[in-house]
């Protein structure tokens, strides 16, 4: 029924969440590409993408991003979609990204965050025996599901940004 409304269609996007207000700092956020991230990498990235900005989603961008799909649709006279071209034979399926595994203890990480609340610092949390870090974080923080990918991102991001408790300090 979306030919009755020319102009408008459903475009999916797969967009990274967080399960758990904790680790900001260290999961860092992803941000929408600029004329630089396209360029430098030549190609990968097109106008509307999202890259990892800070923190493991910038670290770990090219594991976490996975492969874009495409679609080639044949559309009539008025702009209808009819099909496919050719059957969908240029058409590929996304794939999604890999899955990472950090040595993060989300509860440990937690309850650092709950001991620093209204307080400026950082904890770090290193088991001797592996170097394996368990909690690091910084204070102030933030939530990370803030800056997901919603139309209040901008305005958020802004505040964010020139809150004078600098919550983006790492």
């Amino acid at each position: 029924s979306l030919y009755e409304f020319p102009g408008f269609f459903v475009q999916p996007r797969n967009i990274r969440g967080y399960p758990f207000n904790a680790g900001a700092h260290v999961l860092g956020y992803i941000n929408e590409v600029d004329p630089r991230d396209i360029e430098r990498s030549k190609g990968v990235y097109e106008s509307g993408d999202y890259i990892g900005a800070a923190g493991l989603e910038s670290r770990y961008e090219v594991d976490l991003k996975g492969v874009k799909g495409y679609t080639s649709l044949l559309k009539d006279h008025l702009g209808r979609i009819v099909g496919k071209y050719m059957d969908g034979a240029f058409d590929s399926v996304a794939t999604p990204g890999k899955d990472i595994i950090s040595s993060i203890d989300i509860d440990l990480q937690q309850y650092g965050e709950y001991l620093m609340q209204n307080k400026t610092g950082s904890v770090v949390a290193i088991e001797p025996h592996t170097g394996q870090v368990l909690c690091m974080l910084s204070a102030p923080s933030y939530n990370p599901n803030l800056l997901a990918m919603t139309q209040e991102r901008g305005k958020i991001f802004s505040d964010l940004l020139t809150d004078s408790l600098k919550p983006f300090f790492d």
